[in-house]
């Protein structure tokens, strides 16, 4: 099975969940979201890239424009994720939407630190932690764990109790 998670806007990450050989727990490859060299959303690198990863479930983050934001920084963010959820959608027949709060409710991630996700995504998947090194990797690390609470929601991996 093959779970995309995908953490939208301009700055954001995909990350592909697949199981890899005899292990038990997937392997994670993340990806930033492709951008134009004018600094847009690349909407047909990005379809590209779904095609050739071909996931059974892709879980796309519900994000909103936020309070305070301006008026065209609004509307470039929604357009940008308008893009990315559009593509998702005709690419993938199942693709979910997951609020944030959803999603880092399940790893006590709500209300905390960006560094946070990062230090979890990097325990989760040690094997791919250089993904997750820089400080700026945060969407790397959150397109990660929302694809693990697909992978754990399709029954791909069973998630540790303790963040019940």
């Amino acid at each position: 099975m093959r779970v995309v998670g995908v953490d939208p806007g301009k700055n954001g990450a995909a990350c592909l969940l697949f199981e890899a050989g005899r292990s038990n727990w997937p392997e994670c490859l993340c990806v930033d979201i492709p951008n134009t060299e004018e600094g847009e959303i690349d909407g047909r690198a990005y379809r590209d890239l779904i095609r050739k990863w071909e996931p059974d479930f892709l879980y796309f983050e519900n994000v909103h424009a936020f309070i305070g934001q301006g008026v065209v920084a609004a509307g470039v963010f929604m357009r940008n994720v308008g893009i990315l959820e559009g593509i998702s959608v005709c690419e993938v027949d199942n693709c979910v939407r997951v609020t944030p709060k959803k999603w880092k409710t399940r790893f006590n991630l709500l209300h905390t630190m960006k560094a946070d996700s990062r230090a979890l995504a990097m325990t989760l998947f040690p094997k791919s932690a250089d993904q997750f090194k820089r400080v700026k990797d945060h969407n790397r690390a959150d397109a990660a764990l929302i694809a693990a609470y697909g992978a754990d929601r399709t029954d791909m991996i069973e998630l540790p109790k303790y963040w019940d």
